[in-house]
This record gives C-alpha cells, sequence and structure tokens, in this order.
C-alpha cells in the first residue's frame, strides 16, 4: 500500500462567523471565510453546538495557515523554502519542510515522474508573459531529469543538487489544508465535524450536519467561473478532495491552455483538462491530482485503482469523463438542477432572431474590497455578503447569478434581492472542489437561462449587485445592458465598501484574449 501524508499536529482575531442552520440536537454548522489567503479563499465549516467553540477552531486553523505560510510561501524570500532554494542545503530543515519534501519523492516515485516537485526551474521559465521558446524548453526539462534531492532523515536534512529547484505547491497546500483541520481538531476536541477549504483543496472531519457525510460539489471544468454548473457531487466521511485543472491561474500555450506544466514535455498539459481525486488526506490527493492532468487517463486510472481508499473523476480535453473503480461508491445521487444546463441550453425553444449567439455568455466579475491594512494579520470575515442577478425589461428577476456569504438568510439584509427572490435561496453543496482561485476576485458567467434553466431572448436586461456588511454598510449598483450580437465591455469602479465590478459580452474564449 502506499504510504500516505501524516501532517505532525503542529499549533501556531476574533472571527466573524456565520450560522448555517441548527439540527434537532441543536448543532449547527457555523462557516468562516477569509478572502486572502495563500493567494486564494478559505473557507472552514465547523459543526458544533457551541459558537465559542467554533470560533475557536478556525482561529486555531488561521493561525496555523499562517505559520505554514511563512515555511513553504515561495514567493516569500524570507521563507523556509525560499531560502533553501538559494542556498541549496538545509542545515536542520522544520518538521513540515522535511514532511512536505518527503511526501514530494513519494509520489515522484509513484508516479513515475508524473508528479514532481523539483520543477521550480521550469515554472520559473513559465511565469513570464510570453511563452518560453523551444530550445529554453528542451534545456530546462535535460536539466530537470538531471537534478536530485537528497534527503536525510536522521539529521532532518535536505540537499539540493546544482540543477535543482523545489516547487511543492501542488502538495504543501494539500499539507497546509490538513494540519490547519488537525491544529482546529486539537484545539476544540468537542466539535463534532470540520471541514476546511483552501481554494478547492478539502478536507472533512467528523460528524457532518445531517449527519449523512459532507456534500462537495464538483464545478465544470469548462466553464471555469464561481457559479460554473456542477457536474457532480460527492459525499465524504472523513476524506479530502483536490481538484486541478482550469481556472484562472492557467498558462496560455499553443492553442491550448492549462495551469499544470508536464514534467515530460516542460509544455502545459493538454490531453485532461481536470482532475479531482479523493483520498485520505489533502496532500495525497493534491498531488495526484497534478499527476492525472498529466498522464493520459487511462494511465491514471490504473495507478488510482492500486491505492486504497482513493478515487478519481477525470475529464479529457474532448469532454469525456472517466472514472475509477472507486468513483461510484462516494458519489451524491443527487447533484442539483444545474447538471440539466448543457440539455437546457441547446432546446430550441426561442425563434432564431431571439437566441443567444452560439457559446456566448455574460461574463461578470466581482472584485472585492481591498483588506484595510489594519486588518492584514488577522482572520477578517467582513467582507461584503455579496449577491448578482438580471432582471428584464419588464424588472423581473430572471436568474441570480452568485452570491457571497454561503447562508442565505444573511442575504435578508440585501433587502432589494430578497423582497423578490427569497424563495430561490437554498443551498445545494456544503463546499465546491475546483481549481485554485483567485483571492479577490469572483468571476461569474451568465449563460443565456433563467433560474429555471429555461432560455432566455436577446434584449434588455439590467445586471444588479448589492452588498452588507456586518457594520450596517450596504450598497446597491445596477447597470442596464443590451444583448445582441456585438461584443462589449463595461467597468463599475471599485469602491472602498462594494467593490468593484467587470462585465464582458461575447464568445466564452474572449475571455482568454488580452485587452489590446
Amino acid at each position: 500500500m502506499i504510504p500516505l501524508a501524516t501532517p505532525p499536529l503542529l499549533s501556531a482575531d476574533t472571527l466573524e462567523f456565520e450560522p448555517q442552520h441548527a439540527t434537532s440536537t441543536q448543532r449547527r454548522l457555523w462557516r468562516f471565510h477569509d478572502e486572502y489567503v495563500l493567494g486564494t479563499r478559505l473557507t472552514v465549516l465547523v459543526n458544533t453546538h457551541s459558537q465559542m467553540l467554533a470560533i475557536a477552531a478556525a482561529e486555531a486553523a488561521r493561525r496555523e495557515i499562517d505559520r505554514l505560510d511563512r515555511v513553504f510561501n515561495y514567493r516569500r524570500q524570507d521563507s523556509e523554502l525560499s531560502t533553501l532554494n538559494r542556498t541549496r542545503t538545509a542545515q536542520s530543515a522544520s518538521a513540515d519542510l522535511f514532511a512536505v519534501a518527503e511526501i514530494s519523492e513519494t509520489w515522484r516515485q509513484v508516479t513515475q515522474g508524473a508528479f514532481d516537485g523539483r520543477m521550480g526551474a521550469l515554472l520559473q521559465l513559465w511565469s513570464g508573459d510570453v511563452s518560453p521558446d523551444q530550445a529554453s524548453i528542451k534545456h530546462t526539462v535535460a536539466s530537470l531529469r538531471g537534478a536530485n534531492i537528497a534527503l536525510d532523515p536522521d539529521q532532518r536534512r535536505i540537499e539540493l543538487s546544482s540543477d535543482a529547484m523545489l516547487s511543492l505547491d501542488a502538495v504543501a497546500k494539500g499539507y497546509i489544508v490538513d494540519a490547519a483541520l488537525n491544529a482546529a481538531r486539537r484545539a476544540t476536541p468537542a466539535i463534532e465535524g470540520i471541514a476546511v477549504d483552501i481554494g478547492g483543496d478539502i478536507r472533512c472531519w467528523g460528524e457532518s450536519p445531517d449527519g449523512r457525510g459532507w456534500r462537495i460539489g464538483i464545478s465544470d471544468a469548462v466553464a471555469d467561473t464561481e457559479n460554473a454548473p456542477l457536474v457532480d457531487a460527492v459525499l465524504l466521511n472523513n476524506m479530502a478532495i483536490a481538484t486541478s485543472g482550469r481556472g484562472p491561474r492557467d498558462l496560455i500555450g499553443t492553442g491550448y491552455r492549462s495551469t499544470t506544466i508536464s514534467p515530460f514535455t516542460g509544455c502545459p498539459v493538454h490531453a485532461v483538462i481536470s482532475a479531482s481525486v479523493v483520498a485520505t488526506h489533502a496532500a495525497d490527493a493534491d498531488a495526484l491530482a497534478t499527476a492525472c492532468l498529466v498522464l493520459q487517463p487511462a494511465e491514471s486510472l490504473a495507478l488510482i485503482d492500486r491505492l486504497d481508499r482513493t478515487a478519481a473523476r477525470i475529464t479529457d480535453t474532448n469532454g469525456r469523463v472517466h472514472v475509477s473503480r472507486e468513483w461510484p461508491a462516494i458519489r451524491l445521487a443527487a447533484t442539483s438542477p444545474e447538471q440539466h444546463l448543457t440539455a437546457d441550453i441547446k432546446k430550441p425553444s426561442l425563434p432564431p432572431d431571439l437566441r443567444w449567439p452560439f457559446d456566448w455568455e455574460l461574463g461578470v466579475t466581482y472584485i472585492a474590497p481591498e483588506r484595510q491594512p489594519e486588518l492584514e494579520r488577522s482572520a477578517d470575515f467582513r467582507i461584503p455578503y455579496m449577491t448578482m442577478w438580471i432582471t428584464d425589461a419588464q424588472n423581473k428577476v430572471v436568474r441570480t447569478l452568485f452570491m457571497v456569504g454561503r447562508d442565505p438568510e444573511w442575504h435578508r439584509d440585501n433587502f432589494v434581492w430578497w423582497g423578490s427572490h427569497r424563495e430561490r435561496a437554498r443551498q445545494l453543496v456544503d463546499l465546491r472542489s475546483q481549481a485554485t482561485t483567485l483571492s479577490g476576485r469572483y468571476p461569474v458567467f451568465w449563460g443565456g437561462v433563467d433560474d429555471d434553466w429555461k432560455p432566455v431572448p436577446l434584449g434588455k436586461y439590467t445586471l444588479h449587485v448589492e452588498t452588507s456588511q456586518e457594520r450596517g454598510k450596504h450598497s446597491y449598483r445596477s447597470v442596464p445592458i443590451v444583448l445582441g450580437r456585438e461584443r462589449f465591455k463595461l467597468e463599475l469602479p471599485q469602491l472602498p465598501d462594494s467593490g468593484g465590478i467587470k462585465v464582458t459580452y461575447g464568445h466564452y474564449n474572449d475571455r482568454y484574449k488580452s485587452d489590446e
């Protein structure tokens, strides 16, 4: 059996909370959200009867994340990982850095190089605005193959060869999720259950609110937006899930895009667009999801099926879905009406002159307010609760695009939306596993269907954005839009309390083009 990650229980401001609902035993699900964590977003769900315990658990998780950021953040010159890459030798590495290096090397061996934590130089080559030339790629891949890392467990010593540069993000984020959950459990052993989500890497432990398991939705990789339709969902008990694939961090290659570079070719992968892996630890799921993007689907499934308590769902570049032997056992049978989006959109229920152009969409990016300097070193859950929706020419609500602050009851303070659309407020899954999102940015799309997933005609509409904060501040803005057969872009300036908005209309591929 493959050894699995076992992060040590290490420990390192008061959080705002969002109560979800109470059960017959008076337990509640408390939701915590922080917008600026490891370059992405953090969500912590705590199942407990006590608000005090919920806050303590979330605080412990947040402190652990901050502590480990100082170990693994390669963007920080003073991080332990950055220091190791400069000096090539760690006289005595921390337990965390050594553990992640060992996990990385283990999965490099098991995946026969499909996952490789030694790819720092190759990723650095792709970090510019222009794709590198083939000669540089070939030279760097050749150097990567000659790179070496020596691990001395007795002295906890790491030594890199001259060609080696560690890039551990594809396993370190999962390790941090595991460690944050463990820190919360240690700090609050009386809680019934907890789930920690950092940018789509999720670890669940204990009892979920309904007692059946934690419901995790899988977003459509083709529509890499916050409100992308769910294409699948799983029910997890004391397990983790990670998804790698298309997203806002993509690297653009010739004719394709991906967030992952293949260690074999030195170019962005293109055979697979999304891979979701379930394992006992987030660190393992994280590494395996990356490997499943690099390998061919058949190779990935053969690997996954050899591993204990591991399952995978893979979508190839043609849209075909491949699942491992154990995936059906964890799949949640009923997910949401979003599954029927594709079929409903293609129904020719409108006259040709009123149908949306094929594969066109309205894209809206909400940019959250920047964190105030005095809150920089604490977990801040006072980012506005935001609702974004569309009305037609008769001011009838056509579609609710997105909500920030997942419990709908909290949106009653967004009284403009709440007054006309309360019945639509419902939560379908606890969390979503998707490619890593960007902190402070919420890209969503509208593909021309209403809240009942029926096509709507071209014509005049209004985009509404409403925000409310626990400090009592409220904002509401609306933008009239005319949807026809002409592309357009518009922007609402960013305001300190309510953020900013960018709107585009056109073919969905337009979002990957430059603004030139």
